[in-house]
């Protein structure tokens, strides 16, 4: 079925998460949550993007 990616898409999705990562960071963060609980928020975000 050609699953494989090939790099550009690979550091294409690495980029599009890293910029989403931040962007929900800093919102929860400005939220008044602590930073560590707000790193684990955003990664549970990006995670339930990706599934």
């Amino acid at each position: 079925m050609g699953l494989e990616q090939n790099y550009y898409d690979q550091v294409v999705h690495f980029l599009f998460g890293l910029l989403v990562f931040s962007t929900f960071f800093e919102i929860f963060c400005h939220q008044g949550l602590s930073r560590k609980f707000s790193y684990q928020i955003a990664f549970l975000f990006i995670s339930s993007i990706g599934a």
